[in-house]
C-alpha cells in the first residue's frame, strides 16, 4: 500500500491545492480517499467500488472522521453514471480483473469519459511481468496479474485521446523483493 502511495503522491502533490474533483476508481475501503481529503481539504474526493462491504466500511469511517469533502458510491466501473466529470481519476491496482477479462480498451474509454477536458488520469500498478525484476531464489508472488505492457498502455491511452506525461515502473527491485518476501511470510503465518 505505501509503495503505491509513494509512487502516486508526487503526481498528486503537484496538482493545485484549490478546488478539484477527484475520483478514486476502485477505492476499496477508502484509504486513498481519506488521505487525499485530509491532505487537500479543498478537494472533493469521491470513491467508487463494486464491493458493498468495503463501501459501507468507508462510509462509516467517513462519518467518524467527519470528512465532508468525501463521498462513496457502490458501483461497478461500467455502471457508474457520474453526474459530473472529474479533474483527476485515480486508479490504484483496481482494474486488473477487468483487463484480464479483455475489457482493457473499454476501461480506458471509461476513464476518458469520466475526465474533464485537460483532466489527469493517474494509473498505478500496471503489473506486467516483462520488466519486473523478480528474484529467482524467491517464489513468484501469488495473485500477480500479467495485464498491460508499456506499449499496450500507450496504445490504449492514445486511442481514447489521452496524452501520456509519464509512464514508468516505480516499485523497483527492492519493492519487488518486498512483495516476494511478503508472500513467503504469509505462507508461514503462525496461530495466535
Amino acid at each position: 500500500m505505501r509503495q503505491k502511495w509513494w509512487a502516486g503522491w508526487p503526481h498528486l502533490a503537484r496538482l493545485p491545492h484549490g478546488s478539484l474533483d477527484v475520483l478514486d476508481a476502485g477505492c476499496g475501503e477508502g484509504r486513498w480517499v481519506f488521505e487525499l481529503a485530509a491532505l487537500r481539504p479543498r478537494w472533493n474526493v469521491k470513491g467508487i467500488d463494486r464491493d458493498a462491504a468495503s463501501v459501507a466500511s468507508a462510509q462509516e469511517v467517513r462519518r467518524r472522521l467527519g470528512l465532508d469533502n468525501t463521498s462513496f458510491v457502490c458501483s461497478d466501473y461500467f455502471a457508474f453514471g457520474a453526474e459530473a466529470q472529474f479533474d483527476v481519476v485515480l486508479v490504484v491496482a483496481s482494474a486488473d480483473y477487468l483487463a484480464e477479462e479483455g475489457a482493457g480498451r473499454r476501461l480506458f474509454e471509461t476513464y476518458a469519459r469520466w475526465l474533464k477536458p485537460g483532466g489527469r488520469l493517474i494509473f498505478i500498478d500496471t503489473r506486467w511481468d516483462g520488466p519486473s525484476p523478480f528474484f529467482s531464489l524467491l517464489p513468484h508472488p501469488r495473485n500477480y496479474h500479467n495485464v498491460f505492457s508499456f506499449d499496450e498502455l500507450l496504445a490504449m491511452t492514445q486511442r481514447v485521446g489521452l496524452t501520456v506525461e509519464h509512464l514508468y515502473g516505480t516499485v523497483g527491485p527492492l519493492g519487488v523483493a518486498a512483495k516476494q518476501l511478503g508472500w513467503v511470510t504469509s505462507l508461514h503465518s503462525w496461530p495466535v
